[in-house]
């Protein structure tokens, strides 16, 4: 994401905290932006996503703020309460940059 549409994205949501069940966490954002009552955005993702993309838990808020930004872009106008969200894995490979290397053949050590 460059600078800008970061800027732009973290002014526009607010991070609100998250909530854990089992293994999902959800992060919660205000869009700060629109008019009237908040509009409520919520994001989910697998813990077990996150470890296998390496993502801390300190930077899952960002991660979220990506693929929500990613959204404003596609569909600025867009008039909803409440949004709800669950990152995938082909999500969470494309937001880290991982998703070629997932697909990259992996090397052999030798003498195996």
């Amino acid at each position: 994401m460059n600078n800008q549409l970061a800027a732009a994205t973290a002014s526009r949501f607010r991070f609100r905290g998250y909530h854990q069940a089992g293994t999902t966490r959800e992060y919660a954002f205000e869009d700060s932006e629109e008019k009237g009552p908040p509009h409520r955005l919520f994001v989910r993702v697998d813990t077990g996503l996150l470890g296998k993309y390496r993502v801390h838990f300190q930077d899952a808020p960002n991660i979220c703020l990506q693929l929500l930004a990613g959204m404003y872009l596609v569909s600025p106008g867009a008039q909803h309460q409440e949004v709800r969200i669950t990152i995938s894995d082909r999500d969470l490979a494309e937001l880290t940059g991982k998703a070629d290397s997932e697909r990259m053949p992996k090397h052999k050590k030798k003498g195996k």
